[in-house]
């Protein structure tokens, strides 16, 4: 540190060390520098959080680019107790998102939650407590889509409406539902697959 700059210290831990105007330690300077970093990360999550809620593992990711990990650890600890950092309620509300505002299935939102580091125990508990009928919402995508599709023959139809629903995320079972009620799918052996 150089003359003239200036640390971000807690009252708190001023209080602590006893610090004042005057004179400090070599020992108190490197418990204030410490602590100078430690804020410092700490804003830093809290502005990342205030953009958008993310998952534990993204939040350490993206402050370990800043600090070392022993410290980021801290302070994510630090932010876990004080129920700011929650990948449970981080992946309700984000399967509650992807549920509402893009109708995505099931499979695609396990997939994301994944990849933004949610624990699979705890990604399997917030899709069994989801309440969302996914053959309905499948259902009412395949009608919305079908229009798009009033120009092709059935089988074409039926096989790009599937994909469709793959691609959001949806279940073989719930596909297979949704194509059957747009009556794209007849019952027939299952080597046909898709009418």
């Amino acid at each position: 540190m150089s003359t003239g700059e200036f640390l971000r210290v807690r009252e708190q831990t001023c209080r602590e060390l006893g610090v004042s105007l005057g004179a400090i330690t070599a020992q108190t300077l490197r418990r204030l520098t410490d602590e100078d970093a430690g804020t410092r990360l700490r804003e830093r999550a809290l502005r990342l959080l205030a953009a958008r809620p993310r998952s534990r593992a993204e939040l350490a990711a993206r402050l370990r680019r800043v600090g070392p990990a022993a410290r980021v650890a801290g302070v994510l600890a630090e932010l876990e107790r004080q129920g700011l950092v929650d990948d449970e309620r981080f992946a309700r509300l984000w399967t509650q998102s992807r549920r509402q505002a893009r109708r995505w299935g099931a499979l695609r939102i396990r997939r994301e939650l994944r990849a933004k580091g949610i624990p699979p125990d705890v990604i399997e508990r917030v899709l069994d407590e989801d309440p969302t009928d996914e053959e309905a919402v499948a259902e009412a995508l395949a009608c919305q889509r079908l229009r798009a599709y009033a120009g092709l023959d059935r089988k074409t139809a039926a096989r790009r409406l599937a994909a469709f629903l793959a691609r959001r995320g949806f279940r073989d079972g719930s596909v297979i539902h949704a194509l059957r009620r747009v009556g794209l799918f007849a019952d027939r052996t299952a080597d046909e697959g898709p009418a």
